[in-house]
């Protein structure tokens, strides 16, 4: 386990996937269709809810851009995050999940926070992207 550190907020143009983990696919072909590989930064969001696990694709965006019908916004907080960085996850995907158990886990992150998948290189579609990092916030 690493420690990250986001400088500054970062702003998210987000879609929802219809189901965890069933739509993660399908959330980030939807934000294909928005942002076209544009060396944006593409991530993926995650928090429970109602006993549940809320899935986002999200892709980066500047705070002056408006978001599309049927999109939101969401602010990844700056601050420091616990993380793992996972080299050729499609081949090693079950370690996303192996992850995020340690990360949630441990009793130093932010109650309030969520989980975040960050995806290499950067600007590359979900699809082609080779690497991830995964995150969670530790508590101020």
């Amino acid at each position: 386990m690493d420690n990250f550190k986001l400088d500054k907020d970062i702003d998210l143009c987000c879609v929802k996937a219809a189901s965890f983990p069933d739509g993660i696919g399908e959330a980030h072909k939807k934000m294909n269709s928005i942002f076209k590989g544009d060396g944006r930064r593409r991530f993926g969001v995650s928090y429970s809810y109602d006993d549940r696990i809320l899935y986002m694709a999200g892709e980066e965006i500047m705070k002056s851009e408006k978001i599309p019908p049927g999109f939101e916004r969401y602010i990844l907080r700056e601050g420091s995050y616990f993380s793992f960085y996972i080299q050729d996850f499609p081949n090693n995907i079950s370690q996303i999940e192996k992850s995020f158990s340690i990360l949630t886990n441990d009793p130093r992150i932010d109650e309030n926070g969520c989980c975040v998948e960050c995806y290499f290189p950067e600007g590359a579609k979900f699809e082609n992207a080779k690497d991830v990092r995964c995150m969670v916030r530790i508590a101020d």
